[in-house]
């Protein structure tokens, strides 16, 4: 049984990571590593926002994309059972009973004796079966497990991608919320103004041009204030929706609560990217790994079928034709039985399924390698987004400073009479303008951030819930001794 069980695994190719041209990890230390790990793990808190806080606790306790790949876990888990299951006898008990009637014609010694036409059998027994494929056995019992992995990384991945996505989302609502209160308080401004300017018109102080141009600003602050109310309500739902809220709290709850755009914090010191620490750590590259691993186990599963299935059947019960003597020692009846059956000819079948088997391990090979690919994109993409987003903040706040001095000298100006109303029209749509875009390089800023942590990988632990502690399918920790996977010999 020992050899038998060394040549089944020896089915299963080694498995051994693709390799992968990764950059070096300039900056890489176990400390660095460490600090980075622990600086990612709940990363939104970093922002120093209760509220955005409560809405993912929420959402990772309620979303129902985080709920379903938690119930596929589940499945997944029972499949690794039921595949623990193959190595075991199946116990089955049973109690029959007949009764029959003789043909008088088909037996004509039953009316030649006289005895009766009808007889009656009762039996009870316990029956044991063990079919057992050892070679498909364990060979699908490592693909289970990689199952399992696969499952829970990717658990890890749809919550990361919630949290990024309530993140983006709620920083979008904020800065509309900014944007919404820049537009009433220039609409107010603006209001005044035209008041002012429609009393000047009267004593002739301006022209009607100018009139018109100070209702035209008014007019256009106004119009966009319903665009932006609108995207406020939309992205209000979006949030519902991905914390999770029921329909009815969507549609009567959807709002909310204020907090300034201002008061959220951005972290001090960003994540730092670790090559080798990101292949091991991200949710999706590990997934894609485990799914590989699995896809490497089916091979074996698809060579486990040129080898013996190994039947072993016994039962014991007792048998009798009456209730009464069913259990007397005389009734007692026993068997016990085994077989070997091993294909022969097959007409290319099991081949077929073995290739088959082998072209589905090099698409999860090109899979993995194109999830690493898409994260380090990701990450090169964040990198830039935060360094080009901190440098817009910084040119729009100066920008906005500018046109508020504009603007205050050129109402000291017109008040001294030394230009018109113009100059302060055109000063106040200026500020207008910068302004919002303002609050939209610091929601860019906010939301590149958590991009970056997203992308590395934040917020995803060792502590993967629900899974078994004893599973090992001997995915490598080690990505800078990765080496290409070779077919492995018919």
């Amino acid at each position: 049984m020992l050899c038998v069980g060394l040549s089944a695994c020896a089915l299963v190719p080694d498995y051994e990571r693709p390799s992968l041209d990764l950059p070096a990890d300039e900056q890489a230390s176990a400390n660095l590593a460490a600090d980075q790990r622990a600086a990612m793990v709940q990363w939104w808190q970093q922002f120093e926002d209760p509220v955005l806080t409560r809405m993912i606790d929420t959402a990772l306790a309620s979303n129902l994309d985080i709920a379903l790949q938690a119930a596929r876990i589940q499945q997944a888990r029972a499949q690794l059972g039921l595949s623990r299951a193959q190595f075991y006898p199946t116990l089955s008990g049973q109690v029959e009973a007949s009764r029959a009637k003789a043909s008088l014609e088909a037996n004509p010694a039953i009316r030649a004796s006289g005895q009766s036409r009808y007889s009656s059998s009762y039996s009870v027994a316990a029956t044991l079966d063990y079919e057992l494929n050892l070679f498909s056995a364990l060979a699908g019992h490592e693909a289970a497990e990689a199952q399992l992995l696969a499952a829970a990384y990717t658990h890890d991945a749809i919550r990361l991608s919630v949290v990024g996505d309530i993140v983006a989302n709620y920083m979008s609502l904020r800065a509309v919320q900014r944007e919404i209160r820049i537009t009433r308080g220039t609409i107010e401004t603006r209001a005044e103004d035209l008041e002012l300017a429609k009393k000047r018109y009267q004593f002739g102080a301006i022209d009607q041009l100018t009139l018109l141009q100070t209702q035209a600003i008014l007019a256009n602050a106004r119009a966009q204030l319903p665009q932006l109310l609108e995207q406020e309500s939309l992205l209000e739902s979006s949030l519902a929706l991905l914390v999770g809220k029921s329909p009815r709290a969507i549609m009567s709850e959807a709002e909310i609560e204020p907090a300034p755009l201002q008061e959220i914090t951005l972290p001090e010191e960003l994540p730092v990217l670790l090559p080798s620490t990101l292949v091991n750590r991200r949710p999706d590259i590990r997934a894609a790994e485990a799914t590989l691993a699995a896809s490497n186990a089916n091979v074996g599963v698809a060579r486990a079928q040129y080898f013996p299935t190994l039947n072993l059947t016994a039962m014991i019960g007792s048998a009798a034709t009456s209730i009464g003597s069913l259990f007397e020692s005389a009734a007692e009846a026993a068997s016990v039985g085994g077989a070997i059956g091993a294909p022969i000819l097959s007409f290319g079948r099991i081949q077929a399924n073995i290739e088959a088997a082998k072209a589905q391990r090099e698409q999860a090979i090109i899979m993995y390698r194109q999830a690493v690919r898409n994260a380090f994109a990701d990450v090169r993409d964040a990198l830039v987004g935060v360094d080009v987003t901190a440098e817009r903040v910084r040119t729009t706040r100066n920008q906005v400073e500018d046109y508020e001095a504009t603007l205050r000298l050129a109402r000291e100006r017109y008040n001294a009479g030394s230009t018109d109303l113009r100059d302060v029209l055109d000063a106040q749509r200026q500020l207008f303008s910068a302004e919002l875009q303002l609050s939209q390089a610091i929601r860019d800023r906010f939301v590149a951030t958590a991009n970056l942590f997203k992308a590395l990988g934040g917020g995803w632990s060792d502590d993967i819930e629900m899974l078994p502690t004893d599973i090992d399918v001997g995915l490598p920790d080690d990505a800078a001794a990765a080496t290409a996977m070779e077919a492995a010999d018919d």
